[in-house]
């Protein structure tokens, strides 16, 4: 999917304990030596059903078509289209440039998120003809 690193472990909390939460979690956690100790960090509202819906339509919109190679690099896309982009001035080339903004769970609310996947979303429709997203079910 493009990560820059190793997704996080997730865990939640339920009624009888800490459960592992999502696909990569009870993995992770039986990769974990026994005694190693571990920093948790309360997450606030990200949902991973939203962001599994957005790179399941991302990877359908890319089978679909041969417009890019992979999954990340329509994200990449879709960033600069819908404007979530830093410009900054490269010393190294003397020019402005923009680097697309991240999507990360860290970096980005639930309620962000899903108003960059709404018009993520509409703007792939517009200029590509079809709902990536709708063809699959998603979102």
């Amino acid at each position: 999917m493009g990560y820059d690193r190793a997704p996080d472990i997730l865990v939640q909390k339920c009624p009888d304990g800490w459960k592992p939460y999502g696909v990569h979690s009870p993995a992770m956690i039986d990769d974990l030596l026994i005694g190693q100790v571990a920093k948790l960090i309360p997450r606030k509202g990200r949902s991973l059903p939203r962001n599994a819906a957005y790179w399941a339509g991302l990877q359908a919109a890319v089978a679909a078509t041969d417009a890019w190679p992979t999954a990340s690099h329509l994200h990449a896309d879709l960033k600069r289209l819908t404007g979530y982009v830093d410009v900054y001035h490269n010393p190294l080339t003397g020019r402005d440039e923009i680097r697309p903004q991240s999507t990360a769970f860290d970096k980005m609310s639930e309620a962000e998120f899903a108003a960059f996947f709404r018009l993520a979303q509409l703007k792939f429709t517009e200029r590509m003809g079809f709902d990536a997203w709708a063809r699959e079910g998603h979102e």
